[in-house]
């Protein structure tokens, strides 16, 4: 692993992996959906990627502050940048392409691998705490036991929780342990990464919502359904990431299954390859802005100093 080739050509063969993935990708989604569908999405296409596109930033954003935590240096743009980049390499059957291309990117900025990797894996524990908060919100709004008030009040206990069982002061037990306190320590921004999280995951159902509807106006699926059915799916999705390497094609397979009581089976293939093309398209868009924008901003830095 230390080898400087080997993360050369792993870096190559996640590129053209990530290539091959993103043009079949492209190839099924259009031939599952057709271009009929495309164009009755109209309105729906241009808010569902909008929605994407404040859910990828917020992202972005969140590790750059986990890089900040874990490595002890802001890079601003450049953390945007590499977000950017290994994000599409989630696209390449397997979790371990992304995690390469962060951690070599950031070892030309002197970072230690394993600096990296902690805040990679920060990132994931995030991610999956933010996935039941999320279905809470869901079943409160479902059986209408919530408001939309008293689903914020909630969020904020939970992240109050989150913060007591983060905070390394409360941790007796590693009081005669400070290597482990201070690892600990590094965790306290969790709380606010993962109210966050909770608000992609809004973000995301409700791009599923509007994706749904477009596609079957008289579904009986609600935006607290949504909610429930995403928040599921998308946990379900970063734990199998670990469980199982190759999740590939795992996220429509499950979408699909858990929109068939609500629409047709036709229906519920044309919304997961929908999405599928959404979110990479998305990715696509984003990442290249992020990426350009990066560019110049490090070039004006250079020029500046």
């Amino acid at each position: 692993m230390a080898n400087p080739l080997f993360f050369k050509l792993a870096r190559l063969l996640g590129a053209l992996l990530t290539l091959a993935s993103i043009a079949l990708i492209f190839k099924r989604g259009f031939s599952e959906v057709g271009w009929d569908r495309w164009l009755a999405m109209g309105n729906a296409l241009l808010l569902s990627t909008f929605l994407y596109g404040v859910s990828f930033n917020l992202q972005a954003w969140m590790w750059g502050l986990l890089m900040n935590r874990f490595a002890g240096v802001r890079f601003g743009w450049r953390d945007a940048e590499v977000y950017a980049l290994s994000n599409l390499l989630r696209n390449t059957p397997g979790v371990v392409w992304y995690l390469l291309e962060r951690v070599e990117s950031y070892k030309k900025d002197g970072i230690q691998g394993r600096k990296t990797f902690m805040a990679s894996t920060a990132e994931w524990v995030g991610l999956v705490l933010a996935a039941p908060i999320a279905y809470l919100v869901g079943i409160g709004l479902d059986t209408q036991i919530l408001t939309w008030a008293s689903a914020i009040v909630i969020i904020f206990v939970a992240l109050v929780l989150l913060w007591l069982l983060s905070n390394p002061a409360l941790h007796t037990f590693f009081a005669q342990k400070p290597d482990i306190s201070k690892r600990l320590a590094k965790f306290n921004v969790l709380p606010f990464i993962v109210s966050i999280y909770v608000l992609c995951y809004l973000l995301g159902a409700g791009l599923t919502h509007i994706t749904t509807l477009a596609i079957d106006p008289n579904t009986s699926l609600t935006f607290a359904l949504t909610i429930k059915l995403y928040a599921l799916l998308t946990g379900f999705i970063f734990v199998s990431t670990v469980i199982i390497p190759l999740s590939f094609g795992m996220r429509e397979i499950s979408l699909t299954y858990l929109l068939s009581p609500y629409v047709s089976l036709e229906s519920a293939i044309t919304i997961a390859a929908m999405l599928r093309l959404v979110y990479l398209g998305s990715d696509l868009i984003f990442g290249l802005l992020l990426w350009q924008i990066s560019t110049y901003v490090k070039k004006w830095a250079k020029k500046a100093n």
